[in-house]
């Protein structure tokens, strides 16, 4: 059986390098984007099983790169990562088909179970920000 396919699209290194060492052992990680725009681009190109993707990045913001690539007919899982924990943010998010938000003070604990939901046509939200 084959790994499930991820892009990681966030602006900083340090935390996508974080973000690949979460998920290295479990997921085939095929492409790292650092902006919204490459995001969109490589999703299209590498067609992943899901993109774990940063809701604030430079050029085009993460929910925004989301909707863009739904538009386009991309079915890849969105599993959203922010430090943002603002319920209007989320909310716009998860109005996103197949996402997932997970807060990154969360990541550690949570992020590989949000890319299995995802993926397995569940949604997921981090249990920090259901309260």
């Amino acid at each position: 059986m084959s790994k499930v396919t991820v892009v990681i699209a966030e602006d900083n290194e340090s935390m996508r390098a974080s973000v690949r060492g979460l998920l290295a052992d479990e997921f085939d990680i095929i492409g790292e984007a650092s902006d919204g725009i490459e995001a969109v681009d490589l999703a299209e190109s590498l067609t992943p099983d899901a993109i774990v993707m940063d809701v604030s990045m430079p050029r085009l913001g993460g929910i925004e790169a989301a909707r863009r690539l739904r538009q386009r007919g991309c079915r890849s899982a969105v599993v959203f990562l922010s430090v943002h924990r603002q319920r209007r943010i989320v909310h716009d998010a998860l109005l996103i088909p197949d996402s997932g938000y997970v807060s990154k003070s969360d990541a550690g604990q949570e992020l590989a179970d949000a890319v299995r939901a995802v993926t397995g046509g569940a949604s997921y939200v981090s249990r920090s920000l259901e309260r």
